[in-house]
Order: structure tokens, then sequence, then C-alpha cells
């Protein structure tokens, strides 16, 4: 089913690209309010002011509403703004804002109703029967508190009763009656910018993005001393929240002219903004503001906010095809669990790349936990399981009081009132008093990271800003958050900076320097960084050390790094820049890097790159130092080349491509090191083989489908390469064969890592280790596999099957209790190792691809096939 539905959602996405050709890589479209529909049964209204629109604007796509406020448009009027907008080659849907009086705060139709209920199903009939596709405006939802809204609630709360309400009406009112009169049409619900206050008026984002055939998102954030006061990172933050929902179902951005007061900028900070979260479609609220909202720079000018929206799409046009998928720090909303409300736009104003998802994040570094995260039944669990894992949580404060029963299992931390701190000590001071809560704490059992007073330096009194206590592998911080969110923006650089520095570590980047300075990251070493500042400002980039420079997109000005990976750069008031990190020249661009035969690279239809074993036991650099780390040699090399040799001859020859990299490997003897020191020196390994794998994908592969392959210490490899891939490369693999290792549990949470269940399923992993008996199993490769398939059968259950190997005639079975291959029938012609192996009598891990070397290839064979 998981196959399934990316299949469904890939197609989905591949519907939201087909651009018009306007812009290479976005559609722009215009929303039409129904008052402006209605006078679009005037041929020279509807022309002159098309005119003011489409001589500033290049427009793809019209969203023509049917119904608002009570007016439905007339069916003759609907008819002739259609021909009129598919004459001038522009693509048309409907839309529907479900109104009584939008006037009126917001009075929407009462789903309790019948005479209502009855009105938006007939609404959703006549639009399905006009369009193939159509959108619902904000107001999908309910502020009604009629007595039959409050007899109909009973005992439940207003938010839970009214999220249940709207479900069931979006389903049976609009969803399945717009379907029956039109099979073909989508049905897309435009979600507002208040996500955080969603389910107090029945928006179900648990729900409405499954049931809806899309979701769109409302990038509207205005002026932020408005009503609402929303935050200008929301523009993009709240993209990558609702994409995370449902992922390839998040259709576009939609912007107002609401804020233009303060200037161009503004407007065009949420245009971008919105595409910086890569946005496949930017929809203008509304047809009418296009036409008579000028620019507030021009205002004796004929042009319009339209020449606004040009440029900036232009621009944007120019790169936003180069920058890979939005990344960023992981923060855990609950659904429907309210608390900090908006807080990581706060956050990502000052400077800390946000990604909001509605699941607990795997495989991180760090997770961000606020308040939202509270209504989790499972939190403790999921908290303990992040940090056994060696990984690091960040509580705040909020959620540290709104759950201390559950933060109290991992330090014990309690909040008592509210303090005012303006000095940071080495981390500096603020101009202004800032109030944060005071968090009690047992000295030695948490430490206080930052601390803060009024004053620290030579003051009598401290309190912790940050706190950071130690948990199994793992590491929990405590964030104190301003009671005034905004006094995040009057933290000291230094603050921010060690705070970006703690969140950002499964980034690549980060900046220093003071607030109201963005960043946006990438999963392809691409970057921006934006000033919401109103004087220009310098900031320091700072990345990983793999990174020698950062080249400006848009100007091709390389930057270099000055003493730790730091990059110095000036920003313009309401400005961003374009950046690419750059990267010293690949060890493995150099050929000689790479296992070759003349026979081995034969333009076949598939790949495989196979990593190799442990080959090298005790390594000298020139000078006769000790290396754990095996220098590439002559002897080094032709150790490796021998098994490279062996496994390309015996199993990959007849049929696929085969690449394989000379690696830096981790040494045998480094095997008695403290866990800690070899745990370090094969992190640095695995990043190498990483490397490898992403310069074969970049330089080497040219888009076949391709095997990930690795046996014993490359097979470790091939395991952490499965869990740093991209989407896009997981989708070219065919399989991965994790040869003389385990799979645990935890590597099955990966999404890249999905275990083989037979001989021709793809995007799967292989994993299996072979013994005599299970007494024979050593630790070192598998101590608590969570999987096994047969190399001879390729069954999972303990079906035996026969073996012909050499002279000797053997017995292939899982023992499903071990999750290992049992291979009997050797008797006392068991094969030796050619070293001196540290592994039990009867375990068989140096047999791992010779005794199976046939059946392997064959296998690799029929999944390639499988998959063409």
């Amino acid at each position: 089913m998981k196959k399934i539905a990316s299949a469904i959602a890939a197609l989905f996405a591949i519907a939201l690209s087909a651009f018009a050709g306007n812009y290479d890589n976005f559609k722009v479209s215009v929303y039409t309010r129904a008052y402006e529909v209605e006078k679009m049964s005037d041929p020279e209204w509807l022309e002159t002011t098309w005119n003011t629109i489409s001589s500033q604007l290049k427009v793809d796509k019209i969203y023509l509403e049917t119904h608002r406020d009570t007016r439905i448009v007339p069916q003759s009027t609907l008819d002739a703004a259609k021909k009129f907008f598919k004459a001038h080659g522009v693509e048309v849907a409907g839309g529907i804002t479900y109104t009584i009086s939008e006037a009126n705060n917001f009075q929407t139709y009462c789903y309790t109703t019948p005479e209502d209920r009855a009105m938006v199903q007939k609404i959703a009939e006549y639009t399905a029967a006009n369009f193939d596709e159509f959108i619902l405006d904000d107001f999908f939802f309910t502020n009604c508190k009629c007595d039959n809204c409050i007899e109909a609630k009973g005992d439940m709360e207003w938010d839970e009763f009214r999220v249940k309400l709207m479900t069931e009406a979006g389903r049976n009112l609009v969803i399945n009656p717009a379907k029956k009169v039109n099979p073909n049409v989508k049905v897309i619900i435009k979600y507002p910018n208040w996500y955080d206050d969603f389910q107090g008026l029945g928006f179900d984002l648990e729900h409405g993005p499954q049931i809806f055939d899309g979701v769109w998102t409302g990038t509207e954030t205005r002026d932020p001393s408005g009503a609402q006061h929303l935050q200008n990172y929301e523009s993009y933050g709240i993209i990558r929240y609702f994409e995370n929902l449902r992922p390839g179902h998040n259709g576009g951005g939609w912007v107002d002219s609401g804020g233009i007061r303060m200037g161009s900028w503004r407007y065009n900070e949420q245009l971008w903004l919105t595409m910086f979260a890569k946005a496949p479609e930017m929809a203008l609220f509304d047809y009418r503001q296009l036409v008579g909202v000028k620019i507030p720079e021009e205002p004796q000018s004929d042009k319009t906010i339209a020449t606004l929206c040009d440029g900036v799409f232009t621009a944007i046009d120019k790169f936003i095809g180069k920058l890979g998928n939005p990344i960023g720090i992981q923060s855990y909303k609950v659904f429907n669990t309210e608390g900090e409300d908006f807080l990581q736009n706060w956050l990502g104003m000052a400077g800390m790349p946000m990604d909001i998802r509605p699941d607990f994040p795997e495989g991180k570094k760090v997770v961000l936990l606020t308040e939202q995260a509270k209504g989790d039944p499972e939190l403790k669990s999921k908290i303990d399981r992040q940090l056994r894992g060696g990984g690091t949580v960040v509580v705040t404060s909020g959620l540290l009081k709104a759950a201390p029963d559950v933060i109290g299992q991992f330090a014990q931390l309690r909040v008592e009132g509210d303090v005012l701190v303006n000095d940071f000590g080495r981390y500096g001071k603020s101009e202004k008093d800032i109030l944060i809560p005071r968090v009690r704490y047992f000295t030695n059992d948490t430490w206080d990271v930052i601390s803060a007073g009024r004053p620290l330096s030579g003051g009598t009194n401290g309190f912790p800003l940050l706190l950071r206590g130690k948990y199994s592998e793992g590491m929990l911080y405590v964030l104190n958050i301003p009671e005034d969110f905004s006094d995040l923006y009057a933290l000291p650089d230094g603050v921010l900076n060690q705070l970006r520095s703690i969140l950002s570590a499964d980034l690549k980047v980060r900046i220093e320097g003071p607030a109201k300075v963005s960043l946006f990251v990438y999963d392809n070493d691409t970057f921006i960084v934006e000033s919401f500042l109103d004087e220009p400002v310098s900031i320091k980039v700072v990345s990983d050390k793999e990174y020698s420079g950062i080249e400006n997109i848009l100007t091709g000005k390389t930057i270099e790094a000055e003493s730790g990976n730091r990059y110095s750069l000036t920003l313009e008031p309401h400005t961003y820049q374009v950046f690419r990190l750059n990267k010293p020249e690949s060890f493995f661009a150099d050929q000689n890097n790479w296992f070759h035969t003349e026979e081995a690279v034969n333009d076949g239809y598939a790949d495989v790159l196979y990593f190799v074993s442990t080959n090298v036991f005790k390594s000298f650099d020139e000078e006769g130092n000790h290396s754990f780390r095996a220098v590439l040699g002559e002897d080094e090399r032709k150790a490796m080349s021998r098994e490279m040799a062996k496994v390309y001859e015996t199993v990959f020859k007849d049929s696929l491509n085969f690449f394989s990299p000379y690696y830096h490997q981790t040494t045998f003897d480094a095997i008695n090191l403290p866990k800690p020191d070899f745990d370090l020196i094969m992190g640095e390994t695995g990043a190498e083989c990483l490397d490898a794998f992403n310069y074969y994908m970049e330089n080497m592969n040219g888009g076949r489908p391709f095997i990930l392959a690795g046996f014993s210490q490359g097979a470790m490899f091939v395991k952490s390469i499965l869990k740093n891939m991209t989407d896009e490369q997981y989708r070219g693999m065919v399989a991965a064969y994790v040869i003389g290792y385990e799979l645990t549990s935890e590597d099955l949470d990966c999404p890249h890592i999905v275990a083989a269940g037979n001989a021709t399923d793809t995007g799967v992993t292989i994993s299996y280790n072979s013994v005599c008996s299970v007494d024979s199993i050593w630790p070192m490769v598998y101590s608590a596999p969570a999987t096994c398939i047969n190399p001879v059968n390729w069954r999972t259950d303990a079906t035996p099957a026969p073996l012909v190997y050499g002279d000797l005639s053997l017995s292939v079975a899982v023992d499903p209790a071990y999750n290992v291959v049992v291979v009997t029938g050797y008797g006392d012609n068991l094969p030796k190792a050619k070293f001196e192996a540290p592994w039990p009598e009867g375990n068989l891990h140096h047999e791992e691809i010779l005794i199976y070397a046939e059946s392997l290839g064959r296998n690799a064979l029929d999944r390639v096939n499988s998959r063409r």
C-alpha cells in the first residue's frame, strides 16, 4: 500500500508540474471572486480588465468562483467567462467560498441545519458540472453557535464537535456529490494561514488532506502588526508543513495584497517566500486587486501590483529550479494540539530553518519539541527512543510546563514563575529586559549551557535560558522561550548563534548574526539567506568542513572560506541571496580510485555499485605511522581489488555494469579500539563511502537503474547510504544487498530500507548472515536482526533450499527465531578463513558471497528485469 500511495502522490505531483509554459518552474494563477465573475457578463469590462492584468503579468490559470455570500454566478456568465479565457490560452478552474456574509464576521453556512446543508451540496454540484477542478476558499469552516449546533454538540468541546462536523460535511456535502455529478472532478481545499487555531473552527488537518484531492496553502502574512500577528517567515514555513501532511498533494501558495501599505517589499516577500518552499503554483488573490491595487511607491502610475508579481516571478524562475528539496530543523506538531502557537515562525525569523511535521521525526540527529507535541500519548516512548539512539531532543519551556511528568522521566525539571533578564554573560547583552520562565533543575543532573541574569556578569543570581542533560546515549536540551515570542529577536547574536549550532546538527550550513535574518536550506547543497531588516546587515555563513567555498548562483561569484569554515557577506534591507556550497574536487573524481576491467562497464541496462569488505588488517603511511584508516598504497589496493574482481567475475560479469570504489576503509585492527574511537573512525569512513555513492550518482550512473551492494564493512556503509540517500536517488534503486550484516527494527524505520520479501520485489533491501548453527552467531555483525531472507530460494520462512557448492550438497534455511541463515551439510569440511578469524567456529561470514555467487547474480538480474 505504501508503494501505491507513493505512486499516486507522484502522479499528482506530475500533474501539478505540467506548467503552461509562461515560467519554467511553476504556474501563476489568479483567483476571481463571484462578485468579479458576475461582472464578466459584460464583454467590455472583461476585455478591459484582462488587458490591465495580462499586459503586466503572465498568467497560466484562472479560478472562477461560482459562489460567495449567497451569490451564485449564472450559468450564462460562467460560459462566457470560460470561453473568453480559454480563447486567450488560459487554463480555467472553479472556486467556491462557502460564506453567507463575509462582512458579518465571516458568517458561514450552518452545517447542522438541513436547509444550509442542502445549499452547500447544491453549490458543489453546480460547480462540479462546470469544472474538472475547483478549490474551496478559506471559509470551509463553521463559526455557527445556533441552537441546532448547541444541541448537536452535546457534551463535546466545540473544537472536537466542529472538526467532526466539517470532516463529515466535506465528504458528504462537497466531495461525494461533486464526484457523482462529474467523476473526473478534483476537489481541492485551500487552508488559510492561521493553522494553529484550525481545530477551533473545524478545519481537520489530520483527515482533510486525505479526503480532498489536494490542498492549497494560504501564505498571506501581510502586516505582522495586524490582527493575526503572523511573522513573515510563515509564508515559507506553512507550505512546508502542509506538504508534510500529505506529500505531493500541496498544490501551491496563495497571497493577497494585505500589508501592501508597508511597501512593495512586503508584498514581494510573501511571493518569493512561498516560492522558496518550492510551491508548484502561485495563486494571486484576487482579480479585483490585480486590476485596482496600485504600487505604493508609484500611486500616479497605471501600474498595479501585477507588475510586482511579474518582477518577482521572472527573478525567481532563474534559480528556483536549481534548488533541491527544502529541509530544516524537524519540529513535531500533534494534530489539533495548541500551545506556543506559531512559535516555529519566530524561530525561523531568528535564523533557524524550520520544518514542521505531523509525525515524530525518525533518524534525525535533532528533534525540536514545542508545546504542540503534548497531545501525543506516546511522547515519552518516542523521546526515549530518540535519546537511546544517540540523538538529541530539544524541548521548549512550554512543553515542560504542559507535560512535566513526561519530561521528568528524562531530567528533573520544573517551571516556577518568571524572571526578567538582559545579560547573557559571554554570549552578550540584550537592549531590553526579557521575561522568561524560571526553570528549576538539579545541578549536575542537568547543566546550564546559557545563563541569563539582570545582570549576570557581576550579578548575584542567574537563570537558565538553555539547559542540557545526558540520557542514555543522547542529550536532552530545554530551551527557555520568552513569554513574548518577539523577544527572541532581542536575544544577543551570541545566544542565537549557540542555539542555531545545536538545533542545526542535521544541516550542512547555518548562519551567525542577529535575528530577522532567515536561512532556507535544500538537500542539494544549495541555500538562501534573506534579511527582513530595514538596514544593511553583515552575517557569517558557517558550513560543514567538507566545503571550501560558497558560490552565488545568480552572480557566479565565489566566497572563500575563512577560519572555521565561515563566510562573510552583507545583505541589503529586505533582500535575499542564493548560494551553492562548493566542495573540493571529490577523491572519487580520480578514476584511479575506481575498480576497472575492460568489460566491467559495458553500457548495460543497469548498474551495480559494490563496496568491499575489510581487506586491510593493518596500515602504515609513508612515514611509518600506524593508521586505523587504510592508506591506499599498492598493497591496500591489491587487497581490495582481489575481492572486487572475484565479486565481479563470479556474480555480476555477464549481466550488469560494475562499479566499485577504493576507499580508506577502517582497518581490521581498529576493532580493538574503545567504542567511541571506533565509532568516530567508522563515521569518517562512512562519510567517504557516501561521497563515493553521490559521485557515482552524479557522474557515472547516467540515469540507469542501479543495485547497491556491500559485504561486511561495505554492507554497514550500504545501510548508511540508504539512510542518507534522497528520495530521487531511491527511486532509481532496484535493490540493495546488505550482505553479512544485520538489519534491525530501527533500520527498517527508514523509508528507504524495506525488507525484501521474495525473489523479484524492487526498492527493497536484502540481508542475511550464514552459520552452521545458531551457536556460531557473531554479535559483531548480527546481534538483533529484524529480518532475513534465504539467498537460495528467496523466502523469509524456514523452507529449506538445496545448494550444491563444489563437491558438497548443502541445505540452506532461515531460522525465524534468530533471523539467520543456517547451512547444513558441511560435516567436517568446514571452509577455512584465509586469516585467523575472530568469529566462532561454524560461522560462515567469510563465505557470504562465494557460497551463493550464482544465486546472487541470477537474483540481481531477476530484480532488474522485474523493474523494466
